[in-house]
């Protein structure tokens, strides 16, 4: 009986909340490899993700091909009249550049169980992804400022639809990292924590890649 109750303390996972040094360790991913145990090929979350950004690449393939047809609808782009895209779209361009790079950060040190890094990793790439929201809506005033509207024709209606749609897949990784920086500062690491921080860095790469897609559509070509 007693060998018993020691198999079941074995097997749970149980979380760590440091090595004196700040780091935290998750043992849910990792009891199983302890006993030599694989793990499931793919978590739900991640899948969720994947189904996610599928489903996303074809609504801005959408978008993209209707702004490339009405842009060939016209003999000067912009039409006449109308200013370019405000050149601030190249420091957004900067930020969610770096926000995947402190993302990609966390989950280097998170695959290493160090904690105090992973938290220190999302909460960088959530004040990033703040940062690029604000910016955003300082770009959609100034370029309203600048005469282009939503109600300005298609040039206008387009830009600011592929820009909005962005900027709210931009709000929802905000909102999966808030969650996830939360459980990591408070030491929750969950038995999954790996695949729940490698499901919002696959999100969250894949909306910087939809963002390099579009500011070279719209600034670029």
């Amino acid at each position: 009986m007693m060998v018993k109750a020691r198999e079941v303390v074995a097997d749970r996972p149980v979380a760590r909340t440091g090595n004196g040094n700040g780091n935290g360790a998750t043992v849910g991913g990792e009891w199983r490899r302890e006993r030599g145990e694989p793990n499931p090929p793919i978590a739900s979350v991640k899948l969720l993700a994947l189904l996610v950004c599928a489903s996303s690449v074809m609504l801005f393939t959408a978008f993209t091909g209707a702004y490339i047809v009405l842009r060939h609808g016209f003999d000067q782009w912009p039409p006449v009249g109308l200013p370019k895209p405000p050149r601030e779209l190249w420091i957004n361009t900067a930020v969610i550049v770096a926000s995947s790079l402190t993302l990609g950060w966390a989950q280097w040190a998170m695959h290493r169980n160090a904690g105090a890094n992973a938290r220190r990793g999302t909460l960088a790439t959530l004040l990033l992804g703040l940062l690029f929201v604000a910016l955003q809506v300082v770009i959609w005033n100034r370029f309203t400022a600048a005469g282009v509207r939503a109600s300005t024709g298609s040039y206008g209606s387009i830009f600011y639809a592929l820009t909005f749609i962005h900027a709210l897949h931009v709000l929802v990784g905000v909102v999966a990292l808030g969650y996830a920086t939360v459980c990591l500062w408070r030491h929750e690491f969950w038995h999954n924590a790996v695949a729940q921080l490698d499901a919002c860095a696959l999100y969250w790469h894949f909306v910087g890649a939809m963002w390099l897609y579009l500011y070279v559509i719209l600034c670029v070509i």
